[in-house]
C-alpha cells in the first residue's frame, strides 16, 4: 500500500516559509497549556498571542509568495482548532479560575469540529479530491474565538472578572459555531444533491 503523501505531488509536499509558521503554532499548544496549569498567565497570554500572530502571517505569507500547498491548507485549520479546544479544555478542569469555561462547551466545540471532519471526510470520499475553503462566517467565527481566549488569558494575568461581557462573549461564541456548523452541513447536502 502507497502512502498518502505519494499521492501527492512534490510541490504541494513541501515546506514553505507559512508551513513552517503554521508548525510553530501547533508546537507552541503545549508550552501554553504547561503555563496555563503552573498558572503562569503571562507567559501563557504572551504565547497563546504569538500563536494567534502566527495564524494571521501564515496566510498573508502563503498569498505573498505564492506558497500555497495542500500540506498548509490542511495543517492550518487543525493548528487553529487544536490550540483552542486545548486552551479552553484546560480552563474547563481548572476549577478555581475566575471564568470557568463550562464542560458542556468544550464537549460542544469537539463534537461539532468531529462532525465537520466526518462530513469533509465523506464529501471527499464522494468527489475524489476535495479542496474546502472556510466560509467568510467561518473565518469571522475563527477569528472572534481566537480573540476570546487571548482575552481570558489576559484577564487571568491581570485579574479581570468582567462576568457579564464573559458571558456575553460565550454565547455569541456558541450561537456563531451553531450557525457555522447549519452552513455547512447545507453547503455539503447542496454539493451531493448536485452530484447526484
Amino acid at each position: 500500500m502507497q502512502p498518502l503523501n505519494s499521492f501527492l505531488p512534490a510541490y504541494e509536499r513541501r515546506l514553505t516559509l507559512a508551513t513552517a509558521l503554521t508548525l510553530t503554532r501547533i508546537l507552541l499548544i503545549p508550552f501554553i497549556v504547561s503555563f496555563m496549569t503552573m498558572q503562569l498567565w503571562a507567559l501563557a497570554w504572551i504565547l497563546c498571542a504569538v500563536a494567534a500572530t502566527t495564524d494571521a502571517v501564515d496566510g498573508y505569507v502563503a498569498r505573498k509568495f505564492q506558497e500555497q500547498t495542500l500540506l498548509g491548507a490542511a495543517l492550518d485549520p487543525i493548528a487553529d482548532k487544536v490550540l483552542v479546544i486545548s486552551v479552553l479544555t484546560t480552563l474547563s478542569l481548572i476549577d478555581h479560575c475566575p471564568l470557568h469555561v463550562p464542560g458542556w462547551f468544550v464537549i460542544f466545540l469537539i463534537i461539532k469540529e468531529l462532525l465537520q471532519v466526518a462530513g469533509a471526510m465523506a464529501l471527499a470520499h464522494h468527489h475524489g479530491m476535495l479542496r474546502i475553503k472556510p466560509t467568510p462566517l467561518a473565518k469571522i467565527t475563527a477569528l472572534i474565538q481566537m480573540v476570546f481566549i487571548i482575552w481570558l488569558l489576559a484577564c487571568y494575568n491581570f485579574g479581570w472578572l468582567p462576568l457579564r461581557t464573559y458571558y456575553a462573549v460565550v454565547a455569541t461564541v456558541f450561537i456563531l459555531q451553531i450557525l457555522v456548523f447549519a452552513h455547512y452541513v447545507y453547503i455539503g447536502l447542496s454539493s451531493m444533491k448536485e452530484s447526484a
